[in-house]
Formats: C-alpha cells, sequence, structure tokens
C-alpha cells in the first residue's frame, strides 16, 4: 500500500509540474497582449522623457544666458552700515554734553539737544553715530520721559557721550559754527565738549529691525 501511494503521489507531482511548464493557448495569447501594452506604454514615456529632457535644457540655456548677465557678488555691506547692523570704526570725534546733575533743573541736556547735535553731525557727513554706547538708527527716538531720556529703547541719563564717525574737522567745525549749536546749548547751561579721534569704534544696533505694515514697492 505504501509503494502505491508513493508511485500516485509521484504521478500527481509530475502531472502538476507539466500543467506549469506547457501553459496554455488563451495564456500565450493574453501574455502576448500585456506586452504589447507595456511596450506602447514604455514608448510613450520614452516619449515624454525625451520632451521633458528638451524642455529643461532649453529652460537651463535660459539660466545660464541670465547668469552670465548678473554681477559675481552683490556686496551688501553699504547697506548694512547703513541701516547700523554691522559695527564701525573709523575717525571721528566724541561730543559730551554735560550740565546740571539734577534734569528737573535747568541746565540738563534734553531729548532737543542731542537732536540738535545729532542733526548738525548728520549734516556734517557723519557715517555712523552712536549716544552712550547705543547705535543710533532711523528707527531710533530720542525723547525725554520722566527725568531722563530715552534712546530707542532705553532710558539714559546725563552725562552724554556722542560718537561719530567722519571727517573729524568738518564735524567739529560745523559743532562750533559761529551762533551755532555749541553756542545754542551754553545759553541753557549745558556744556559741549569735542575732541577729535583717528579710531572710533560704534557698535551695531541691538535689536534686528522688524517691519509690521512696511513692504518693498516694487
Amino acid at each position: 500500500m505504501g509503494v502505491v501511494m508513493a508511485v500516485f503521489g509521484l504521478l500527481i507531482t509530475t502531472q502538476f509540474r507539466v500543467q506549469q511548464q506547457v501553459p496554455t493557448t488563451d495564456a500565450s495569447r493574453l501574455r502576448g497582449a500585456d506586452l504589447g501594452v507595456e511596450l506602447q506604454l514604455t514608448q510613450e514615456r520614452l516619449k515624454t522623457a525625451e520632451q521633458d529632457r528638451e524642455r529643461i535644457a532649453t529652460e537651463l540655456d535660459k539660466l545660464k544666458q541670465a547668469a552670465s548677465n548678473v554681477p559675481a557678488a552683490i556686496d551688501n555691506t553699504p547697506l548694512e552700515m547703513l541701516a547700523g547692523t554691522v559695527p564701525l570704526k573709523g575717525p571721528g570725534v566724541l561730543v559730551t554734553l554735560t550740565g546740571n546733575a539734577d534734569p528737573a533743573v535747568k541746565g540738563s541736556p534734553q531729548d532737543e539737544d542731542l537732536w540738535r547735535v545729532v542733526n548738525e553731525l548728520l549734516a556734517a557727513g557723519a557715517e555712523g553715530v552712536a549716544i552712550n554706547g547705543q547705535r543710533f538708527t532711523a528707527l531710533s527716538g530720542i525723547r525725554n520721559v520722566g527725568q531722563r531720556v530715552m534712546i530707542y529703547q532705553t532710558l539714559t541719563a546725563p552725562p552724554f557721550e556722542i560718537a561719530a564717525v567722519g571727517d573729524p574737522a568738518v564735524m567739529e567745525a560745523a559743532l562750533k559754527l559761529r551762533d551755532g549749536v555749541t553756542a545754542a546749548l551754553a545759553r541753557y547751561g549745558i556744556k559741549l565738549t569735542v575732541v577729535r579721534s583717528e579710531t572710533i569704534q560704534l557698535p551695531a544696533f541691538r535689536s534686528i529691525p522688524t517691519f509690521r505694515f512696511a513692504k518693498p514697492a516694487r
């Protein structure tokens, strides 16, 4: 019985293998049809890829042409210096305003006194200004707050030291013009002194400017 079962199993296995190796006519037709469809799809994908390659090559040529007309590098340093976002150094002057130690008493420097000096320095060609170690920029404000003066967001008190980078001789002459800033401040008991220096160090603006409403007009 064991031998018969073994032979029977061998026959079944052999028949199964033969059926696997010899496909029917219908299966052959289906396989051939599938190959035809796949060939057609492949040809279409190849055609699309060639069109994409030509399009990308054209765009690359345009970009190369445009890049050849652009300067190799754009130097943003002058803009950063103008905005006050980088430290500055150079020749200039140190201007000190002193007066009564009590801001409530006449003779103590006020916000308008600082504005007078800063405006005169800028008009004389100052390329950078700092007040008591704070960089002065287009966003800086100077105003009285109680018994002190607020410069941007920091309260300060006299004496005030204004450092300016620029031509020392021109700035000093501008501050000492006859009936100019120095004489005007002296009438209020405020003493202004100017010292030239070959090297003035100005710090960078402490905050990064942010714009909520303004945007480039293009």
